[in-house]
């Protein structure tokens, strides 16, 4: 840790390599990896430093914390949502996760993004397998024709867990918005 407190971001992360070939079970040198991984925006071993920990340890939330603003970082909005989402279920009032879900909230309402902003975010999201696949649904299509066209049949549709789920979903990635 005094490796990454003095800002030796390269020499911190040989240390927790060497940990974690120690204590390889110990979650905390994963976390403190992936911060250190932040710092030096490699965020791929960030994000796998993150499942790591969650796996050693599921209720530690400090691990969901780190992994959603990796997807923040990543403009990944729609994932931070979930990672938070989960972290808040195992630990419902951990204090840095309800500061990342308030920052989740901001980014997906798109608070100080400009139109150009808005649209590279849709378009990055559309690369996630998980969004194509909702957007590929034919009764997804319809109800977002419908959310489009008739108000009252958008809310009959988000009475729907399965499609506020989905429809939620889509808000987080910036494929649609709602004014």
């Amino acid at each position: 840790n005094s490796l990454f407190k003095e800002g030796k971001w390269v020499e911190a992360i040989k240390a927790y390599t060497d940990g974690t070939r120690r204590d390889p079970k110990n979650h905390l040198i994963y976390s403190n990896r992936a911060q250190t991984y932040i710092k030096v925006m490699d965020f791929g071993s960030a994000l796998k430093d993150c499942d790591t920990c969650m796996e050693l340890k599921p209720d530690f939330p400090r691990a969901y914390a780190r992994k959603a603003n990796v997807q923040i970082l990543c403009k990944q909005l729609h994932k931070a949502k979930e990672t938070v989402e989960a972290g808040l279920q195992l630990c419902p009032n951990d204090p840095e996760l309800i500061q990342v879900k308030a920052k989740v909230q901001a980014g997906i309402m798109g608070v100080g993004l400009s139109p150009e902003e808005r649209e590279l975010r849709a378009q990055e999201a559309m690369k996630d397998p998980k969004i194509q696949m909702i957007m590929q649904d034919p009764v997804m299509r319809d109800v977002l024709n419908d959310m489009q066209s008739d108000p009252a049949a958008a809310q009959k549709h988000m009475m729907d867990d399965g499609i506020r789920e989905k429809v939620e979903t889509l808000m987080a990635a910036g494929i649609i918005q709602m004014r």
